[in-house]
């Protein structure tokens, strides 16, 4: 930490790196053993969560208007609830952020493994890539 000034963002990004180097391996047994202990809907969330954060995340709101299409036709889940979903499976995290000037913001970070899940749970997708990507063109 001396070889980092003292911006929080650094440290952050610091700390990501530590954890991705040395403890990735033990962080990816995890997700899979969650992923192992899901029912099967709960599997198709996980699976479709990962794949549009890992491809075209741009913000919470985005993420909530593709998933009640798949997941919720009576919209009864709130981009609230989402975000604890995510967090729940591990795909993110709410960051808490205050400047200097005294702006404050939670902040949802998509998890730093999301290359290495991506990878690992490949297989489980029930659609091609493209399939994912097209669509997520098409309805940005």
């Amino acid at each position: 930490m001396r070889d980092i000034n003292l911006e929080v963002y650094f440290w952050r990004e610091a700390i990501a790196d530590y954890i991705k180097e040395n403890y990735t391996e033990t962080f990816v047994q995890w997700y899979d053993f969650l992923f192992k202990e899901l029912s099967g809907e709960r599997k198709r969330e996980f699976i479709f969560l990962l794949n549009a954060v890992f491809n075209r995340y741009i913000s919470i709101g985005d993420l909530h208007k593709w998933f009640i299409c798949f997941f919720d036709k009576e919209e009864r889940t709130s981009e609230s609830d989402l975000e604890s979903l995510l967090v729940e499976f591990g795909l993110g995290n709410i960051l808490y952020y205050k400047s200097t000037g005294g702006y404050e913001e939670n902040r949802f970070v998509p998890t730093i493994f999301q290359e290495h899940l991506y990878k690992k749970f490949k297989g489980e997708f029930p659609v091609e890539e493209e399939q994912v990507e097209e669509f997520l063109i098409i309805y940005p």
